[in-house]
C-alpha cells in the first residue's frame, strides 16, 4: 500500500468511525468564534452521546457551525 493508499485508508476510517490520528489543521480563533464554539458544545452537550460531540469538535464543526 502507497502513502496515498494509507491516507485515503485512515480518512475513510475517520469518516465512518469519528476518530482522527492527527489534527486536520488549526485555526486561530477570534473571541467570538471561542463565544460561538462553547454555545454550540454545551448545545450538543444537551441532546448528543459525550462521544459524538467529542468527534464533532475534532473534526471543528464547534466553531464552523
Amino acid at each position: 500500500m502507497n502513502h496515498q493508499q494509507s491516507a485515503n485508508a485512515r480518512d475513510e476510517r475517520a469518516r465512518i468511525d469519528g476518530t482522527f490520528d492527527e489534527p486536520r489543521c488549526h485555526i486561530p480563533l477570534r473571541h467570538a468564534d471561542a463565544a460561538r464554539s462553547a454555545a454550540n458544545i454545551m448545545k450538543w452537550n444537551s441532546y448528543l452521546p459525550a462521544a459524538c460531540v467529542r468527534a464533532m469538535v475534532r473534526m471543528g464543526w464547534d466553531y464552523t457551525t
